[in-house]
């Protein structure tokens, strides 16, 4: 597959990428998600992109929304983000990932065992395209996310 919107991504730390480059770098990933989740995504339309060659990041809110089945109203919001990081080998490494809270209606549910979202990783999967996999529930250790509500 030849994805210029993911070449741009992954080749991020080689050049400064514009807002309108990141912008569908944003897009492309929200769109990639929205087919892994099976839902409808809307993304903020003003994320938070910091342009920087040095350590460029981006962090935008969604909401999703899973087709409504009857009564139950499932949806969920989240965390689209991306920010540098130290490897394992010790170069840098892009990570993209969402955190992803549940609700139904106004109602933020939480896993069996007290976790408190999910998180979703995408993988590089060559120098034009990734995938998005399920990396597991998660629990707010610190609280940080106590106030997130839908609205």
């Amino acid at each position: 597959m030849n994805n210029e919107i993911l070449k741009n991504l992954w080749d991020c730390t080689k050049g400064e990428n514009s807002s309108e480059v990141w912008k569908e770098i944003i897009n492309e990933l929200t769109n990639k998600l929205a087919l892994f989740l099976n839902c409808e995504i809307q993304p903020d339309a003003n994320p938070f992109i910091e342009e920087s060659a040095d350590s460029p990041s981006f962090c935008a809110e969604i909401k999703l929304y899973f087709m409504k089945s009857g009564p139950i109203d499932l949806k969920a919001k989240g965390t689209l983000g991306m920010q540098i990081v130290e490897g394992e080998n010790g170069e840098d490494e892009i990570n993209v990932d969402v955190y992803l809270f549940l609700f139904e209606g106004v109602n933020k549910l939480r896993a069996y065992d007290k976790s408190d979202f999910i998180r979703c990783v995408f993988n590089k999967i060559d120098s034009d395209d990734g995938a998005w996999e399920k990396s597991g529930w998660l629990e707010d250790e610190w609280d940080e996310f106590e106030g997130v509500r839908w609205e």
